[in-house]
């Protein structure tokens, strides 16, 4: 990072979403951005949540479940951080890929609730880590926690754009960084429907296209017990979530399916 004079910042909450395939550089920027704070700009407290530590945290070994337990420790350890007032500048990194916007859209409502009780002063953007596939595949030939190819590749397909608020870190240093947070807004309310629960009818043929796709998975691919026991319980906590008036899609239960498929894989 370049030695610049570093732009003042207000003693805000700035939540940061680090949105990329894996290998792209998102933890590489986290060190950089610490780094470089720590040397000129004392005064700046930098959060670095990284979902891939909370997975290693929770087992080394290969556990279907803990996909979704390190969302659910992550979502929770930020949520604790959103409930604080600061005195002093305090950047959240959050390290890990996004890929779809519905991934983002959680963190995006949480900033917009904290809000409401720490008078606007929490501020959200998603940092896109712009780097060609084949850089990352080459990458991940010498990375410590490598995952298979064909997990890259397909992330590079379905990524989605990032919300408005987006920050292109390809070409950066410390002060832009800062620079950019300062001109970030409060973000606006989303305009969402009223959720209504389905119906009964409406659950059972949601459960009836649920079991397809488990069925249709098992066929596929050779699974050990305790993937197939996670297959089900994830079936499971879906169709509850949906039930209950969630706006996730069966799109979203496929992505879920396919990040357990690609965990087992690089077990």
């Amino acid at each position: 990072m370049e030695q610049q004079e570093i732009p003042e910042l207000d003693p805000y909450i700035y939540l940061c979403l680090l949105v990329g395939i894996p290998a792209s550089g998102k933890s590489t920027f986290c060190q950089e951005i610490i780094a470089a704070a720590q040397s000129s700009s004392p005064s700046l407290k930098i959060i670095q949540i990284e979902y891939d530590k909370i997975e290693d945290e929770i087992s080394s070994e290969f556990e279907p479940e803990k996909w979704k337990e390190t969302r659910s420790i992550a979502f929770g350890n930020i949520s604790s951080l959103l409930e604080q007032k600061v005195s002093i500048p305090t950047i959240i990194l959050v390290d890990d890929n996004f890929y779809y916007k519905s991934m983002r859209k959680e963190f995006y409502k949480l900033v917009i609730q904290a809000n409401k009780n720490l008078e606007d002063t929490i501020r959200y953007t998603e940092i896109f880590i712009d780097t060609p596939v084949e850089t990352a595949l080459e990458r991940n030939k010498i990375r410590e926690r490598s995952v298979p190819d064909t997990t890259i590749i397909r992330i590079n397909k379905i990524l989605e754009p990032a919300y408005s608020y987006c920050y292109n870190a390809r070409f950066s240093s410390l002060p832009d960084f800062i620079e950019y947070l300062h001109t970030l807004p409060v973000p606006p309310c989303l305009e969402e429907q009223e959720k209504i629960p389905m119906t009964q009818s409406e659950a059972h043929e949601l459960d009836l296209q649920l079991r397809k796709i488990v069925g249709s998975i098992l066929k596929s691919h050779k699974l050990p017990k305790s993937a197939i026991k996670a297959l089900t319980q994830l079936k499971k906590v879906f169709l509850k979530e949906v039930a209950a008036g969630s706006d996730k899609t069966e799109q979203d239960f496929r992505n879920e399916v396919q990040n357990l498929i690609d965990l087992h894989k690089s077990s």
